[in-house]
């Protein structure tokens, strides 16, 4: 059993939720709701009633232009993926088929997936998911190794012949250069957020668990070399280090009256992850080049964020 619902806003505290069942549907006349307005091989548009998304059908930006309703200009920002390969080189990922999985009123999930053009070493899935009445998107994405490993003597080892291996991987937001960009972040939930000073970088970087045996053998490489070479998440902002043990970073960007805010479930659960702002972008890199090592996917091994 699966339900969605869009809950209004709701002060700190405990709060008790009723489900219950009616004989008839409800009547959605006057309600926001997740409309489909276009989808084809040219591009798909999908209204929120709050944002309008507009996604390019070729290459998975995966936004291409968003219009917020009720903001001067109108003008969202867009969005772009890319990889990186060992040599430094960038790819794009392409769309081969792009599926409506759910279409409801309060919630509608578009499928995409496709490979990265000349380099077909590996596959992407995505899911981007849009919720009645609001500017919120929930990106699910996923890369794929498709090839088959050999494991040499039985053991899977990593370094198999199989295996993939790439740089950097990461969700770009293209903010726009002709506005003065704001910039407020915090690392952690129940931390201090902070303003970014004016053409100033930031960095949040988590290099490992944390926690105390984040130097574990489980973390070894193909080498046999463990790369986390720090405890926890490191801040950098101009020429200022700061270092902490756990992040769950929170970006919001704001230029006239279109905020955005970004943020990567399970950040340092998951490490190595990192979020960054620099250039009038925000980056949420998925596998970050800040690693001390080459990213490495098996044969057949399949990773979503």
């Amino acid at each position: 059993l699966l339900v969605d619902g869009i809950l209004p806003a709701l002060p700190a505290g405990d709060h008790a939720l009723q489900l219950r069942l009616e004989r008839y549907l409800p009547d959605w006349t006057g309600r926001p709701q997740v409309r489909i307005v276009q989808c084809d091989h040219r591009a798909v548009v999908v209204d929120t009633g709050k944002a309008r998304f507009e996604i390019e059908a070729d290459v998975f930006r995966p936004f291409r232009r968003v219009e917020l309703q009720g903001t001067e200009g109108h003008h969202g920002p867009a969005t772009e993926v890319t990889l990186t390969d060992a040599n430094g080189r960038s790819w794009q990922p392409r769309i081969s088929d792009i599926r409506v999985e759910t279409a409801g009123p309060v919630r509608t999930t578009l499928f995409f997936s496709g490979d990265f053009g000349e380099r077909r070493w590996l596959r992407f899935w995505a899911r981007l998911s849009f919720f009645a009445g609001t500017g919120l998107v929930r990106v699910s994405l996923a890369l794929h190794n498709p090839r088959r490993a050999r494991h040499k003597g039985g053991l899977w080892d990593l370094g198999d012949p199989g295996s993939v291996l790439f740089r950097d991987f990461a969700l770009g937001v293209v903010l726009p250069s002709d506005k003065q960009v704001y910039l407020h972040w915090k690392t952690e939930p129940r931390g201090t957020g902070h303003e970014l000073p004016p053409g100033e970088r930031l960095e949040i970087y988590q290099d490992s668990s944390g926690g105390e045996n984040w130097q574990s053998r489980n973390h070894v490489n193909r080498e046999g070399r463990i790369p986390c070479r720090f405890r926890g998440y490191r801040v950098t902002m101009g020429q200022n280090e700061e270092y902490g043990l756990r992040a769950s970073p929170l970006l919001q960007a704001s230029y006239g009256q279109v905020h955005i805010a970004a943020t990567i479930p399970e950040f340092w659960q998951q490490f190595p992850k990192a979020v960054e702002f620099h250039e009038g972008r925000i980056w949420l890199r998925l596998f970050p080049h800040q690693w001390d090592d080459l990213h490495e996917l098996q044969g057949g091994e399949r990773k979503t964020h």
